[in-house]
C-alpha cells in the first residue's frame, strides 16, 4: 500500500514538471520568433599560420550554438618540426638545413649554418734544447689544413757549481766561472778580490838630517815585493841668534846672518829699511771754499821733505730761499747762499705731482643729475652709451683739475663688449684701477672707488651683452680711477661748461632709461 503511494507521488511529480517544460517552450516560442541574439563568443582555438582564430557563439534567448572562424591566419604562428641537415657545414663553407611546419607541410624553413672553423692543435717536430731552438706546426684535426708555425725557444741552461779559472795574487785579481752542466757553455763569471800583501815589519832605511827626512822598509813574504815609504822627519836646522852683517837707512835694507849648530850651514836676510820717521804735518797754505790748500813734513832722519794738497773746504750751504714756487705746469725755483765766502747758486724745483687724483670717463657728473640715488656735490662723471649696434665708442678721461689725460674705448663685437684705456704721458701712475657698466646709474650705492670693488670689471675682457644686460642695451659706464701725475704738455684742459660738451652731456641723458 505504502509502496502504491510513493508510486503515485512520483507519477504526479514527473506530470508537474512536463507540464511546467511545456508552459516554458510555450513562453520561450511566443518571444523568440525572430532570428538569434548572439554573445560575443568564446576562443576555442587560437589562430595559426594554416587557420585563423575560431569562436564559438551562443545565443543569449535559447541558448543555441554556432562555430565561426574569425579573423585571419597568423604567419607567424608555426608550428616547426626538427631540422633535417642537407649539406653538413665543415671548416671553411656553410651548411644546409630545413625544417617543416606541422600545421602545413607547405610552410618550410632554411637555414645556413656558420662553418665549424679550424680545429687546431700543435704538432712538435723539433725540440728545444738549451743551446738550438725547437720547432712546431699548428694543424686542424678536422682537416688537417696548416695554420701556423712557431720557433720553439731554446731551453734554459742547468748551471754548475763555480770553478776557478784563474786564482787571485798579492795585487792582481783572479776569476771564477760557472758552465751549464748539459752543454759546458760558460755562464757566469765573478771576479776574485786581490789577496793583498803579507808585509814585513817596517824597519828603517836611512836616518833623517836637518834637511832631508828618513825612510823605512818592509818586505812581502808572499811575492818578495819592497815597499819603502818616509821615515823620521828631517831634524830641522838648530840656528844660533842673527847678527848684524849691514845696519839699514832709511831707504835701503841692511843684512843680518845665522849659523845651524848641527851641519854648520849659514843662511842670510834681509833687514827692512827703517823707513822714514816724519814729523807732524805743517800747514803752507790754508784752502779755501773752491781752492785746495799746502801742508808738508820733515824726516829727521834724513831731512827728507813730504808735501801734500789739502782739499778744498766746499761751499757751505744754507738751507735755501724760494725765489719761485712750483705749478702744476711750471718749474719752481730755489736760492742758496755760502754761509763761508757769500757764493749764490740757484735750483729748478720740480713742477707739483698730483697724488691720490681721481680719473673719470667723460659724461654727466654726479652733481647735476636727480638720478643718482644720494644728494652728493661730487664732480665725478658716469657714462651713459648705446651698446645695441657694433662699433667703437670713444670717451676723454679726465681728471680731478680738469685736465684730458687719456681716452677711453668701448668695443661691441657680435653680442660682446670690451672695454680699453690708453694714457696721454706716462707721468700718470694708475695706483687703482676701477669701472663697472650697469644697467643704470641708480644701481650704483657709493661712488667712491674703494668702497666698490665687488662691482669692479677687468679691462680688454669681453663682456656678453646678454648674459649680463638682458635685452637693455641703454647702459651706464662708471670709470671712476685713482692716480698720481705731474703735469705733461699732452694734456688739454677740459672745459666742462662749452657748448659742445654741454650738448654731448644732453644727448647722454637722453640714453638713460
Amino acid at each position: 500500500m505504502n509502496k502504491a503511494i510513493r508510486y503515485g507521488k512520483i507519477l504526479l511529480f514527473l506530470a508537474l514538471a512536463v507540464m511546467l517544460v511545456s508552459v516554458c517552450a510555450v513562453a520561450l516560442a511566443d518571444v523568440h520568433t525572430g532570428d538569434h541574439v548572439w554573445d560575443s563568443g568564446e576562443k576555442i582555438l587560437d589562430a595559426n599560420c594554416d587557420h585563423p582564430a575560431r569562436y564559438r557563439f551562443t545565443c543569449t534567448i535559447c541558448g543555441a550554438t554556432k562555430e565561426e572562424n574569425v579573423g585571419e591566419s597568423d604567419m607567424s604562428k608555426h608550428d616547426w618540426g626538427a631540422w633535417v641537415i642537407d649539406k653538413a657545414p665543415s671548416c671553411t663553407e656553410s651548411g644546409e638545413r630545413h625544417r617543416v611546419c606541422k600545421n602545413n607541410v607547405h610552410h618550410t624553413e632554411t637555414d645556413t649554418p656558420a662553418p665549424l672553423g679550424h680545429d687546431p692543435e700543435w704538432i712538435t717536430v723539433t725540440e728545444a734544447t738549451c743551446t738550438m731552438t725547437g720547432f712546431r706546426r699548428q694543424v686542424c684535426k678536422r682537416c688537417g689544413l696548416e695554420i701556423a708555425t712557431e720557433v720553439i725557444p731554446m731551453k734554459p741552461h742547468t748551471p754548475g757549481n763555480w770553478e776557478t779559472k784563474t786564482p787571485a795574487g798579492c795585487e792582481t785579481k783572479g776569476e771564477q766561472v760557472r758552465k751549464c752542466t748539459v752543454c759546458e757553455t760558460i755562464l757566469e763569471t765573478k771576479e776574485l778580490a786581490p789577496l793583498g800583501h803579507e808585509w814585513t815589519a817596517w824597519t828603517t832605511d836611512e836616518a833623517p838630517t836637518c834637511t832631508k827626512a828618513g825612510t823605512q822598509k818592509r818586505t812581502c813574504n808572499r811575492c818578495g815585493k819592497v815597499e819603502t815609504r818616509a821615515g823620521d822627519p828631517a831634524l830641522g836646522h838648530n840656528w844660533g841668534p842673527w847678527t848684524e852683517v849691514t845696519a839699514p837707512t832709511c831707504t835701503k835694507p841692511g843684512t843680518e846672518k845665522r849659523v845651524c849648530k848641527r851641519c854648520s850651514i849659514e843662511e842670510t836676510r834681509e833687514k827692512p829699511a827703517t823707513g822714514h820717521k816724519f814729523g807732524p804735518w805743517v800747514v803752507v797754505k790754508a784752502p779755501t771754499c773752491t781752492q785746495p790748500g799746502e801742508e808738508k813734513r820733515t824726516c829727521p832722519a834724513c831731512g827728507l821733505e813730504e808735501k801734500r794738497t789739502v782739499p778744498a773746504t766746499g761751499h757751505q750751504w744754507d738751507n735755501g730761499k724760494i725765489i719761485k714756487q712750483p705749478t702744476l705746469t711750471e718749474e719752481g725755483l730755489i736760492e742758496y747762499t755760502c754761509t763761508i765766502c757769500g757764493e749764490v747758486r740757484q735750483e729748478k724745483i720740480p713742477r707739483k705731482t698730483m697724488a691720490n687724483n681721481t680719473i673719470c670717463a667723460f659724461g654727466p657728473r654726479l652733481r647735476d643729475v636727480s638720478l643718482y640715488p644720494y644728494n652728493t656735490n661730487q664732480w665725478y662723471m658716469f657714462t651713459p652709451f648705446d651698446a645695441s649696434q657694433d662699433g667703437r665708442q670713444t670717451y676723454d678721461l679726465v681728471a680731478t683739475n680738469r685736465y684730458i689725460v687719456g681716452t677711453l674705448t668701448i668695443d661691441i663685437r657680435n653680442g660682446e663688449m670690451t672695454i680699453d684705456y690708453q694714457l696721454s704721458s706716462n707721468t700718470v701712475d694708475i695706483t687703482l684701477e676701477f669701472f663697472t657698466v650697469l644697467n643704470k646709474i641708480g644701481d650704483i650705492h657709493e661712488y667712491e672707488p674703494e668702497n666698490l670693488l665687488p662691482l669692479r670689471m677687468s679691462v680688454r675682457r669681453p663682456i656678453n651683452l646678454q648674459e649680463t644686460f638682458g635685452d637693455d642695451r641703454n647702459l651706464v659706464l662708471y670709470f671712476c680711477s685713482r692716480a698720481n701725475y705731474t703735469y705733461s704738455n699732452r694734456f688739454k684742459p677740459l672745459d666742462y661748461n662749452s657748448f659742445a660738451h654741454q650738448q654731448l652731456v644732453k644727448k647722454m641723458l637722453e640714453i638713460m632709461d
